[in-house]
């Protein structure tokens, strides 16, 4: 029975390294999905940073305002958050958003845009990879 504890134990790495590795894809899909989304069927507005909104962790989204392609005056979050580009209130940005629903925008920075499934793409190759790694070493402190 102790056998197979030390087993589960030494395997435990493996299994959170997939499990996050698995997270990490399945986000970069979704966000890709909505990327690709707004981009094929997303109209471009000249809109204000009205205000930016720190999350969890750090994390910021500018607050967009701009006039949809029908002359309603939309305010919403950007979809995405900021790593690299970074906006400051009053800051005049092109807002892509979905026609029928106004609400799904994101500042279009052009490649930028896909700084986070690049991201999320990034930590699945390094966590599977990793996955893969760890038991060879693992198995190479066994023999040593």
């Amino acid at each position: 029975m102790q056998k197979l504890l030390k087993q589960v134990d030494r395997r435990q790495p493996v299994w959170l390294l997939l499990l996050f590795a698995t997270l990490s894809l399945a986000l970069g899909i979704y966000q890709t999905r909505q990327l690709m989304h707004l981009q094929q069927n997303g109209l471009r507005a000249t809109a204000e940073v009205v205000a930016i909104e720190t999350g969890i962790k750090g994390a910021r989204k500018a607050v967009l305002r701009f006039r949809t392609e029908t002359g309603t005056v939309q305010e919403t979050r950007d979809r995405f958050r900021m790593y690299l580009v970074r906006y400051h209130t009053g800051d005049a940005v092109i807002a892509l958003y979905d026609p029928l629903e106004p609400g799904n925008a994101t500042v279009d920075t052009g490649p930028w845009m896909w700084q986070e499934p690049a991201l999320l793409f990034t930590g699945f190759a390094v966590l599977a990879g990793l996955a893969m790694l760890v038991p060879r070493l693992q198995a190479r402190q066994q023999v040593a």
